[in-house]
């Protein structure tokens, strides 16, 4: 069945590449990919392949478009383009109705976030079906983000307006924060004595192993370690080596501690033993 509509990409980065090629290869075409760079616009017209041409944000005239560049500019974006029947974002942390409120020039407005990293094109590309989907908005534009989502044969996610940014809070812990919590082990590992590369390598697969457990069988089950034993005096001495590292990784194993001692009293640490490992994790230096 031939397309009886054109697609174009406002926003030439990671997302917009690795979005627009997926789609592009499951029969929605893209016409244009738009960006303030016309040589940014041109590399990401060629990487999504097909008939897709590099034009400017004005030059965009398309039967739908999906924005897909940073939080902030979505709206100024917006403003450029030309009246189409619908308009995607790819942002988490806003609903579709944002550009109706501060746009207006679209038939129908919607969203459509996936729940992925895009460290690169190729990467998001590779990583991009499959994953969930948050989509929002208008009944046009919705039903298009879930058709998107349905042909990367990915879980759809309808995420009201009102719960966007604590929806897209998760999704920065589950992505965001564990790389930086990553980053503080291996950093941590580094005052060791042992180089960071070398660290990586050590601490790779316990935190796979983790990932997985947790993943597989909840949080509760999965959680080991002294918190969840009860071992006040072993999390004490882990604040206490702590003292001269930078304070964010102090305070990262404190909130994070402090959170597994809630999974290990739902799992039914006894209540004397919370309070002594709570107390641990506030442990004062000397």
């Amino acid at each position: 069945m031939t397309q009886s509509f054109t697609i174009g990409l406002a926003g030439a980065g990671n997302v917009a590449q690795a979005l627009g090629r997926c789609i592009e290869e499951r029969g929605q075409r893209v016409s244009a990919v738009a960006s303030r760079s016309h040589a940014r616009a041109r590399e990401a017209a060629r990487f999504i392949g097909g008939d897709a041409r590099p034009v400017t944000y004005e030059q965009l005239a398309s039967d739908r478009v999906i924005i897909a560049v940073p939080d902030h500019a979505i709206v100024e974006v917006a403003r450029h383009l030309k009246p189409v029947s619908i308009v995607l974002h790819t942002s988490g942390a806003f609903s579709g109705m944002i550009l109706r409120e501060q746009v207006g020039t679209a038939a129908s407005y919607g969203s459509l976030h996936p729940l992925q990293t895009f460290p690169t094109p190729s990467d998001g590309y590779r990583t991009l079906p499959g994953c969930a989907f948050a989509v929002d908005g208008e009944p046009d534009a919705r039903a298009w983000a879930i058709e998107i989502a349905t042909l990367m044969e990915g879980l759809v996610l309808e995420i009201p307006s009102s719960a966007r940014a604590l929806y897209h809070a998760a999704a920065a812990m589950a992505s965001n924060h564990l790389t930086a919590t990553m980053d503080a082990a291996i950093e941590t590992m580094v005052q060791v004595g042992i180089d960071a590369t070398t660290a990586r390598r050590a601490l790779a697969n316990l935190s796979r192993a983790a990932l997985e457990n947790t993943l597989r069988d909840g949080a509760t089950a999965a959680l080991t370690g002294p918190v969840v034993r009860g071992d006040a005096e072993t999390v004490a001495r882990h604040v206490e080596a702590l003292w001269n590292s930078p304070a964010t990784i102090q305070g990262l194993y404190r909130a994070a501690a402090g959170h597994a001692l809630e999974i290990a009293r739902r799992r039914g640490l006894p209540p004397e033993a919370v309070d002594a490992v709570r107390s641990s994790i506030g442990h004062a230096h000397g």
